[in-house]
């Protein structure tokens, strides 16, 4: 079985308030949830021995990925660093309402490797 993909989706299932339009699967905000889903989505990308010079692309959605706090967004990100650096693509969906400027700092990547090209407002 070959682990290759050009592509990787992260679902951060959290948000601060649960939208009745919104088809994906979804949970409300809590602090410990969420350092345990991070837990689990670090080791599940372990598992799968993917190599990160294969990966173009990645998408971070949701949920609400913004809902997360800075500490747990900088997680995600080191989670994901070894892909980041390689993939010509990155995305983020974001909810004004939780983003902040230290936030947008944090995805802008401060001129490394790893900034966002894209961010999707909701």
């Amino acid at each position: 079985m070959s682990n290759s993909a050009h592509a990787l989706y992260v679902h951060i299932p959290f948000c601060e308030h649960i939208c009745g339009y919104c088809d994906f699967t979804k949970m409300i905000y809590n602090p410990a949830w969420v350092d345990d889903y991070l837990l689990a989505l670090q080791q599940e990308i372990g598992a799968r021995a993917i190599n990160p010079s294969d990966i173009k692309t990645i998408y971070i959605g949701g949920g609400t990925p913004s809902a997360l706090n800075l500490k747990q967004l900088e997680r995600l990100f080191v989670i994901l660093a070894p892909y980041m650096a390689s993939a010509v693509e990155k995305t983020i969906e974001l909810n004004v309402e939780n983003t902040n400027l230290e936030k947008l700092k944090l995805f802008k990547g401060a001129g490394n490797k790893s900034n966002f090209h894209r961010c999707s407002v909701f």
